[in-house]
């Protein structure tokens, strides 16, 4: 992600096959949706997140991906939830 000219810390991730992808931020578990565009990319903007902010790319409602302003830290996949 990045931070757009107003200040707010923009999304844009291409999954072209998938039903639903969103941020969730570490710290508070706060879920931000991103919204699917024609050309197979989700994009969303969030308030401007502080530097070293964590998040996870989550995919089709598992967390997939772990970043942190301007990098990604890790690519994973998470357990299934049980149930």
């Amino acid at each position: 992600h990045h931070r757009d000219a107003q200040g707010r810390s923009a999304f844009r991730v291409f999954a072209p096959a998938k039903s639903s992808l969103a941020v969730v931020l570490v710290d508070s578990g706060e879920r931000f949706a991103l919204q699917p565009e024609a050309d197979g990319h989700w994009q969303g903007d969030l308030p401007g997140l502080p530097a070293g902010t964590l998040y996870w790319i989550e995919v089709d409602g598992r967390a997939l991906l772990i970043g942190q302003q301007g990098e990604t830290l890790a690519l994973l996949e998470a357990p299934k939830k049980a149930g």
